[in-house]
């Protein structure tokens, strides 16, 4: 009996590729290595754009999924502002905000089922 593979969903490559990334690049920013976190971000950003073409259906996005991909940016700049030598709560506060952000995103748009 021959079994049907699914590709895996969008939001499955979205978690992996955009998401995960955003946040493991914060924590080398927060820890003072910027090149390894800049060249990280901007390669599976480029990864998702052209290889993958994960953006191809953004207007099919749910507004959610579109506000986490846009707010990495903005994570990736607070990493720059926060370094290690300043160690406070304000390092936490983009994590928990942007964690929160990215698992709703996912949620949503695997909600939509919208194929890659």
């Amino acid at each position: 009996m021959a079994t049907s593979q699914r590709s895996p969903s969008l939001s499955l490559y979205v978690a992996n590729i955009v998401y995960g990334p955003s946040t493991v690049a914060y924590g080398f920013l927060v820890m003072g290595d910027v090149w390894l976190a800049l060249v990280l971000y901007f390669l599976c950003m480029s990864a998702a754009m052209f290889t993958l073409k994960l953006f191809r259906t953004l207007n099919k996005w749910p507004t959610i999924s579109k506000i986490a991909l846009f707010a990495s940016p903005l994570y990736i700049a607070s990493g720059l502002l926060f370094p290690i030598d300043a160690l406070r709560y304000w390092v936490v506060l983009p994590v928990i905000l942007y964690t929160g952000i990215s698992i709703v995103g996912g949620v949503a748009l695997r909600r939509t089922n919208i194929q890659r």
